[in-house]
């Protein structure tokens, strides 16, 4: 019977591992990327599945909320807001330990509106088109989407986008996430959140189940 070493196992392993990235950056060009543009034929996978939320982890956090355009949302103790002077529609977010100004809000909420023409059509459909259209890119291109647990049972989807270069060095501009919250109603309006910094998706994802329409005054 052969036995082998701990040596010729990670030999084994150390092969596996490179025929592996050989494979999957052989797809990733051939597939995604070739002579500097995304496959036009490559559809990306749309997936829905729901993110779990403890009410217990922000019930101490406060509450911001905005009565022109109807909603609240709760953000950590350590943390504070800017609202937009001028709209007044949303805030931009930044922990207290960074540098007061726009910069560092790397977590902003907003209200849109989604146009006439897309009123009368199911939340989720807009959402798959909302940043090309918003952007004014019909070349950006949604890569995933996420439908998420919200606490306070608002509709709401977590996009990921992907859009192409603005620039001479060919690199294409990965978007998000941006997360959309339906109303239910026909005003047209679209409240969303975008995260500026993923070192903050924790914190994100955890404000974005909070969220919560309220009464216009």
């Amino acid at each position: 019977m052969e036995i082998y070493n701990k040596k010729s196992i990670w030999k084994w392993i150390l092969l596996y591992l490179i025929i592996g990235a050989v494979a999957y950056g052989a797809i990733y060009y051939f597939f995604f990327y070739k002579d500097g543009e995304y496959s036009e034929n490559f559809q990306y996978p749309i997936f829905n599945y729901q993110m779990k939320n403890n009410t217990t982890e922000t019930a101490d956090w406060k509450t911001y909320r905005n009565d022109k355009a109807g909603y609240e949302i709760k953000y950590p103790p350590n943390w504070a807001f800017r609202e937009y002077p001028d709209i007044k529609t949303g805030a931009g977010f930044r922990p207290l330990s960074e540098p007061n100004d726009i910069a560092h809000e790397f977590i902003n909420v907003d209200t849109y509106n989604r146009g006439t023409d897309y009123c009368d059509i199911p939340f989720v459909e807009y959402v798959k088109t909302a940043f090309a259209k918003e952007a004014g890119s019909g070349e950006a291109v949604l890569i995933s989407i996420e439908k998420i647990d919200n606490m306070n049972s608002v509709e709401s989807y977590k996009t990921i986008w992907d859009e192409p270069p603005h620039s001479s060095d060919n690199k294409r501009l990965i978007i998000g996430p941006i997360t959309y919250f339906g109303s239910g109603k026909q005003d047209c309006k679209s409240p969303q959140a975008i995260l500026g910094d993923n070192s903050y998706l924790d914190i994100y994802n955890k404000m974005i189940a909070t969220f919560k329409f309220t009464p216009v005054e």
